[in-house]
């Protein structure tokens, strides 16, 4: 019995639905716009004849005479013998060897592409692509159900970790170029007065370090004497005497480097990374046009964010003027009392006091249940209506929503995290480690203007 058959079209497969490639995907809206009567000029086509542009005459009559003498155009599918020798010569003239039959010749890089994906690739071998050429290639790093994931797609998702990353990378880099820097200036010295380095240190730092008198052993030990228990001072004076000494010796070859390196003509070129991260609307302190602007994002619940209070306070006072400071909220999530506590910060600030609660609940932490925080808004003399209906509505939910994402993207994932002029800065770190970043800010802002 006779069956029909019923045509239908042929759709495009599932796993290219979400493949974006810029030149061609203007072409679909490109010839929408030419279907409504407006003349499109094609820029992005390959074939020269298009514009105008006619093969020259000689080459024309060589393919016509290549083929009256029976070169029909069929090559051997590994590339010309002569082409393939031609680029292992190249190869060998930059000190690469590679013999010519390890050499293949394509008609373009979508087809060398293609066939070293499929049959010279395996998992976790690198490929060299040349630039520019098609994303489907190149940028698909997996694929669920014929269903891809980009290189791009995977990029935003972590791109906050990748630029705290960048960070870290730059530390370790620098940490390890100022080790560097100190070991040659030290041997420059050293080398000016004969002396090994080790015996230009004993003169230099060594040597100059005081004795502990017997104050300072018992102020020492009375300090920590719940860390050494039943033990008497005579028992662990050694140890004291030893800790108060290197301390001294840390102080002292400090010093002894800033000197050397300030006299030294050392130029770094390396250039801190720098995250974009605005100070949004959120309460800020100093000029808005100071040359350092410090922005930190904190949880009033986190105790290492209290413990930085201290160094925020150091960084304010040292400063002074040059320094712009914005406080941005980024509850933890295990935090489950903080999200509530920024909330009632803003709350605070709608009638002008956010400083004095920020301050309030830094004292008070960790009592920071929602009926804590409306009694710290009484404390403060606030409008207790109004403090109570702010935060009641949730009104200011959102701001501390947009801050938290803003400092996701920024890499923040824990706090307390800064940025200064765009450098990262993350944990509650020594006030020290802040001072060196901002004084370099400070010299090249100076060295600029001049």
């Amino acid at each position: 019995m006779p069956t029909s058959r019923i045509a239908r079209p042929i759709a495009v497969a599932a796993r290219v639905d979400r493949f974006s490639y810029a030149i061609r995907n203007i072409v679909a809206a490109a010839r929408t716009v030419e279907a409504q009567g407006v003349r499109v000029r094609y820029l992005n086509i390959g074939d020269p004849v298009a514009f105008g542009f006619q093969p020259p005459p000689h080459l024309v009559e060589a393919v016509e005479r290549a083929m009256r003498d029976g070169h029909n155009g069929y090559l051997p599918s590994p590339g010309i013998a002569a082409a393939r020798e031609a680029v292992a010569a190249d190869y060998a003239a930059h000190g690469v060897n590679v013999s010519p039959d390890r050499v293949l010749i394509t008609t373009g890089t979508s087809e060398g592409i293609d066939l070293a994906l499929h049959a010279l690739v395996d998992e976790g071998d690198d490929v060299l692509v040349p630039l520019p050429t098609y994303p489907m290639y190149t940028a698909v790093l997996a694929k669920i159900n014929d269903l891809p994931v980009t290189d791009a797609e995977v990029t935003e998702r972590v791109k906050g970790r990748l630029k705290k990353l960048e960070t870290q990378i730059f530390e370790i880099k620098r940490d390890g170029l100022d080790e560097m820097i100190s070991e040659k200036i030290l041997e420059a010295e050293a080398k000016k007065k004969n002396l090994s380095v080790d015996d230009y240190l004993k003169n230099e730092v060594d040597a100059k370090i005081a004795e502990p008198t017997e104050e300072e052993v018992q102020t020492f030990y009375g300090m920590l004497k719940n860390q050494f228990g039943d033990q008497p001072l005579d028992q662990v004076r050694g140890k004291i005497v030893g800790q108060i000494k290197n301390t001294r010796k840390g102080d002292v070859y400090t010093k002894l480097l800033e000197k050397l390196e300030n006299e030294a003509n050392v130029e770094v070129y390396m250039e801190r990374p720098r995250i974009e991260v605005g100070v949004d609307d959120d309460a800020t302190k100093g000029k808005k046009d100071a040359p350092i602007t410090v922005i930190e994002f904190s949880d009033f619940q986190c105790p290492f964010c209290k413990r930085a209070r201290a160094t925020v306070n150091e960084i304010l006072s040292t400063y002074g003027k040059e320094v712009q400071y914005t406080f941005r909220d980024f509850p933890l999530s295990f935090h489950k009392l903080a999200p509530k506590a920024h909330e009632a910060a803003e709350c605070a600030g709608d009638q002008d006091k956010y400083w004095e609660y920020n301050t309030l609940l830094w004292e008070k932490q960790p009592e920071l249940a929602v009926d804590k925080l409306k009694e710290y808004a009484r404390t403060l003399g606030l409008d207790g209506g109004k403090f109570d209906s702010c935060l009641d509505s949730g009104k200011n939910a959102s701001e501390v929503e947009k801050d938290t994402q803003d400092g996701a993207t920024a890499g923040v994932s824990g706090t307390p995290a800064y940025f200064i002029n765009g450098i990262m800065i993350s944990g509650a770190q020594p006030f020290a480690n802040f001072k060196k970043v901002i004084d370099g800010e400070i010299r090249e802002k100076k060295r600029a203007k001049n």
